[in-house]
């Protein structure tokens, strides 16, 4: 993936339960009037919200003095806004890419209605031992065939591309096929070497695969 620069600061939408991994395409409907005013400043200068946990319910503020501002997860992650569409009344729809995982350092208080925050960007570290990596993809990529939906030929057509894709695709496409809940996406997200996702994806698989014993793996030639 290109990389994106990432503003020092930039505004939150802090979420219960949703997560962005890097390279997670996520669709949004924005209809607070907070989310409208970010989405709206977004579009007009950087195009980046940073996506964040939260803990409880986060209500609609009657004011400025009023508004609610729950504890937020320590880190998030960075998407641009890919495509939009403004929908009547200033409601939007957009998808938000993933593109830099971060730590918050600081909230700032502001006059917008939405949180901004100052961040840490957070870096990945590589591969490390490839041979490690290889076995950790393999294993996911003869896995996920039993639970991807589709016709056998669309499943096999999207695990050779996945063979031949980058790190992050397979990562996020593994988390949905497996559909990880918010801690589990949170505990990849919070991951600092691609070696360590694959392992905690790994284990994900292995728990699923207790509770779904495997008939059939994919063939290891159509990986080829």
């Amino acid at each position: 993936m290109k990389p994106v620069a990432v503003p020092e600061v930039i505004p939150i939408f802090p979420l219960v339960h949703t997560v962005l991994l890097p390279g997670e395409l996520m669709p949004l409907h924005i209809f607070e009037r907070r989310y409208r005013d970010m989405v709206r400043d977004a579009l007009a200068s950087h195009r980046i919200i940073g996506m964040v946990q939260i803990e409880g319910e986060e209500g609609e503020p009657e004011s400025l003095e009023s508004m609610k501002r729950p504890p937020i997860r320590g880190v998030g992650c960075a998407g641009i806004i890919a495509r939009h569409h403004e929908l009547t009344g200033g409601r939007y729809l957009i998808w938000l890419l993933g593109v830099q995982e971060f730590r918050v350092a600081e909230e700032l208080q502001t006059l917008t209605r939405y949180r901004q925050v100052r961040i840490d960007p957070l870096s990945t570290e590589g591969r490390g031992s490839e041979s490690s990596v290889e076995s950790l993809r393999f294993d996911l990529l003869a896995a996920l065939p039993l639970f991807l939906e589709g016709p056998a030929e669309k499943v096999v057509t999207v695990i050779r591309e996945l063979a031949k894709g980058e790190d992050d695709q397979l990562i996020v496409v593994a988390a949905m096929a497996l559909r990880l809940g918010p801690e589990a996406k949170q505990a990849l997200l919070e991951a600092r070497s691609i070696p360590e996702r694959f392992r905690l994806l790994k284990g994900s698989l292995e728990e699923r695969l207790k509770r779904r014993p495997a008939s059939l793996r994919l063939d290891p030639a159509l990986l080829n």
